[in-house]
Parts: structure tokens; sequence; C-alpha cells
């Protein structure tokens, strides 16, 4: 998958999607870890493993992702988008993101 493609299908699932999804979704991860957060984490370290910090900035109620997009875009599944948008996640600034 194209990083452009990547982010066209985040964007339709954050715009079809409430922030009460999480609570209904039947997922492995959920039924281990039970906060979104926890679950987009582990979620985005089996994609894309890494050496530094999940959380690479974070300002007011908003938190960065050390997640490179073009690493994250060759392996992710329209399935994994939709997982990680109801825990939370979406792109900001070419970048993951979260609210706190």
């Amino acid at each position: 998958m194209t990083v452009e493609r990547m982010i066209e299908l985040f964007e339709q699932r954050m715009e079809n999607t409430n922030m009460g999804t999480f609570d209904e979704m039947e997922h492995p991860l959920k039924m281990e870890f039970k906060r979104r957060d926890l679950c987009a984490f582990v979620k985005l370290n089996e994609l894309v493993e890494g050496n530094c910090d999940i959380i690479s900035a974070a300002e007011h109620d908003q938190i960065w992702l050390g997640v490179e997009l073009e690493d994250l875009a060759k392996v992710i599944t329209e399935k994994d988008i939709i997982f990680l948008v109801d825990c939370g996640v979406f792109i900001s600034d070419e970048s993951l993101s979260m609210f706190a």
C-alpha cells in the first residue's frame, strides 16, 4: 500500500466512525489489554517494530507516535487501519497521533 492510500483510508475511517466504537469491537488485543491506547501501541509495535519510544512528542492533549508512515504503509492492511482508528489513532501533520 502507498502512504497516500493509507492516509486516505485513515481519513475515510475517521469520517465514518465515532469514538465509542472501541467499546463495541471484538479483537484479541482488546481482550488482553482493555485500554485503547495500549491496544494501539501493541498493534503498531507488531506492525513496525522499533527501538525508540512509541510516543515521540506531546503537546497539550495530543501525542504523536514514533512510527514512520513509509514503513507502516508497507505492512498495514485496511483491517489494521480500522482497528487503529477505533483505538483513537489518526493522521495529523503527516504522522500518527492520538488525543490523550
